[in-house]
């Protein structure tokens, strides 16, 4: 994939991840969390916080704040989403 800079300048992006089904149903319709997990998807994909921030506008420290909180959000919904696929307990026959 390729991504044009401000000035023109096309940039190799190379190929993303797949985004969890776990990280959409994080997300939502909120655009502050699409951006969050923009910055982890790239983050979890090899860019640098500072690549990050380029591509983003912003400096390394509020990008290294995003990543945090996309981690912390998608693993506050973990345990409820395990819950949802746990298999419900065996029936026992009671005489």
């Amino acid at each position: 994939m390729i991504a044009v800079k401000r000035s023109g300048q096309g940039v190799e992006l190379g190929t993303l991840p797949e985004i969890p089904g776990l990280w959409r149903e994080w997300v939502g319709e909120n655009p502050h969390r699409w951006k969050r997990l923009a910055c982890l998807t790239l983050a979890t994909a090899g860019w640098t916080y500072d690549q990050i921030g380029a591509l983003f506008g912003h400096q390394r420290g509020v990008v290294s704040r995003l990543v945090l909180q996309a981690r912390q959000g998608i693993e506050a919904i973990r345990p409820a989403a395990d819950e949802r696929t746990e298999s419900p307990p065996a029936e026992t026959d009671v005489a």
